[in-house]
């Protein structure tokens, strides 16, 4: 969160929705929205989306592997 400011200027939205992995579409919303540009937004909820689903699917499954 400290490092959006920097990071969003050198790696752009896809970067920061990237950082922000599951957090992305709630917690780190605003900052990505504003220091990544105006589609921004769009992208960092679609991205904690499939990175909230993804974990939810993969997770029981690695366990059950165990």
């Amino acid at each position: 969160m400290l490092a959006a400011p920097l990071a969003g200027r050198r790696v752009g939205a896809e970067g920061l929705s990237a950082l922000g992995g599951a957090s992305s579409m709630d917690t780190n919303l605003f900052l990505i929205s504003r220091y990544g540009g105006p589609n921004a937004g769009g992208l960092a909820l679609a991205t904690g989306l499939i990175f909230t689903i993804l974990a939810s699917l993969l997770l029981p499954a690695l366990l059950a592997l165990r």
